[in-house]
């Protein structure tokens, strides 16, 4: 645990770095007592563990719905089945630019798969969701969900939630550079994010 100190009502700023889910993960909170934030950033880092077992391709809920493609529809828990639709919502405002199925085509179900116009159909528009049976069901065999393009984002936002639950009105979580602040600095200014130079990258991806 690193200590920032400053000079304002004894308020430091504490830093805790550790790799989670495949990324480096860098926790900052204003608190007052180091022990205390130790605590609570621990916290934090068992939810983001808990995340992670959650929305790894290996949990029960979404093997099972992706091993029941085009077969049946699986019955998940409501934080799986709220994120599934809250991503199918993103989905749709950008048009598909953001999508969490993708089509894995094995021996098993190239078969199955009589043309290309089948693997452009296989999107978010095929995954079906019943609110009140609380299942999901996607329609065509083959096809795949994964959190990995968003899992760390929500992991950051599980990791606030717990935070300020525990009283942390101020910090930042990098979560392997998806940035989340709240609050103001000990000095009451907001959180500075420094950005690269532009052209500079632009120099960079021209050589």
């Amino acid at each position: 645990m690193l200590a920032v100190k400053t000079l304002k009502d004894s308020l430091n700023i504490f830093r805790r770095s550790i790799w989670l889910m495949g990324n480096q993960f860098e926790i900052s909170v204003v608190a007052k007592d180091e022990l205390c934030a130790e605590e609570q950033i621990a916290h934090a880092i068992n939810e983001i563990n808990r995340v992670e077992k959650l929305l790894s391709a290996f949990n029960s809920n979404i093997t099972d719905i992706n091993r029941n493609a085009g077969i049946q529809a699986v019955k998940v828990n409501p934080e799986i089945f709220w994120l599934i639709d809250r991503a199918l919502q993103i989905s749709e405002l950008t048009y598909g630019a953001f999508d969490i199925t993708y089509l894995s085509v094995d021996a098993q179900s190239a078969s199955s798969l009589k043309n290309t116009k089948t693997l452009t159909q296989s999107n978010y528009q095929s995954v079906m969701l019943d609110a009140k049976a609380m299942t999901v069901f996607l329609k065509q065999d083959g096809m795949r969900i994964s959190f990995a393009a968003n899992s760390k984002g929500y992991a950051a936002d599980r990791a606030k939630y717990i935070l300020q639950l525990q009283g942390i009105s101020s910090g930042v979580i990098n979560a392997g550079g998806d940035l989340l602040t709240w609050g103001l600095q000990p000095d009451d200014q907001p959180w500075t994010v420094a950005a690269a130079d532009l052209n500079c990258i632009t120099l960079l991806m021209l050589i």
